[in-house]
């Protein structure tokens, strides 16, 4: 056994913080004094404050609700893209939690997520739009610390309602094809909007292969798991929201357009980082030419210092 994944932590004691956060606390400590690298992952599904106040425990991590979710900065993001009022709180918070986390727990690693079994699906919060639910995907895994994918979000698989139709079984491969398990009771299970995952395997630009990128990126460069993170205030204006990503001696600099046109951004003063990689939802390439970066809609650019 690695770990353990605990349900609901903040009901031991209902409405007692300081009470579970002892709980918490002597658990943390028990699995640790038996594997060293033991890593508990606790639900505390509940507001900012609340959460930061759990990481007291000294818990390794704590799901981030104040990210996921259809209210979550996540998605209110995403669904506010074209607003530079909405995209620029972004980056800020993803500094605001760090810090403040950090500073509860200095050895915490974030666990950010989207959606889960007691949720509705992003498909959903995203009205369907592939270019927004690869855009939220990307932005899950480019978050610090253990990201989790909730089975069927990486083919854009949809779900609401009662419980059971939030557990619809993976979409595997196209009905009758005996790729479907027998959903739960009481479920009803959706006409999906996207293709099977063995449709989309083969599928370039297909959802499941942007996540493939995505992951592909994030194990590439560490910085962007194990980075702490910072708004880059000055690139981090209009509809481009940026964030560095420091590591020991690795940083990184991540660039989203969060927006349905394309942007040109003025890299002048960043003479001494170069274009890494870069994640699109379509079909247009991200190009540096000179100092001038070019970024589709949706696109992501990473730079990294020059070698």
């Amino acid at each position: 056994v690695a770990g353990f994944r605990l349900d609901a932590a903040k009901e031991f004691f209902s409405g007692r913080v300081s009470k579970n956060v002892e709980v918490l606390s002597w658990l943390q400590n028990a699995a640790t004094s038996i594997k060293e690298d033991a890593y508990l992952v606790a639900e505390v599904w509940d507001t900012f404050s609340t959460v930061t106040a759990y990481y007291e425990s000294g818990i390794t991590s704590i799901f981030n609700y104040p990210f996921g979710d259809s209210s979550g900065k996540i998605i209110s993001v995403v669904r506010g893209a074209d607003n530079p009022a909405v995209v620029t709180t972004y980056a800020t918070a993803l500094e605001k939690a760090d810090k403040a986390y950090l500073a509860q727990n200095p050895n915490y690693m974030d666990a950010p997520f989207l959606s889960n079994h007691d949720v509705g699906r992003i498909a959903g919060f995203c009205g369907q739009d592939m270019d927004k639910i690869k855009l939220a995907g990307a932005m899950n895994l480019f978050m610090g610390g253990s990201a989790f994918i909730y089975y069927g979000e990486e083919i854009g698989m949809t779900g609401s309602g009662n419980d059971p139709s939030k557990r619809a079984p993976m979409y595997w491969n196209g009905a009758g094809d005996g790729g479907m398990t027998q959903p739960p009771p009481e479920c009803t299970v959706p006409e999906y909007p996207f293709p099977s995952l063995d449709q989309q395997r083969n599928t370039d630009g297909s959802i499941y292969n942007y996540y493939r990128q995505a992951i592909a990126i994030r194990n590439a460069i560490p910085a962007i798991a194990r980075g702490r993170v910072t708004a880059e205030t000055a690139l981090n204006t209009g509809c481009v929201s940026a964030q560095r990503k420091t590591w020991n001696d690795q940083s990184c600099i991540i660039l989203m357009n969060i927006a349905s046109t394309p942007v040109a951004v003025d890299l002048a003063d960043y003479s001494e980082w170069e274009l890494a990689v870069a994640l699109t939802t379509g079909e247009e390439a991200v190009s540096l030419v000179d100092s001038t970066l070019s970024l589709p809609a949706y696109a992501i650019a990473i730079l990294t210092p020059k070698q």
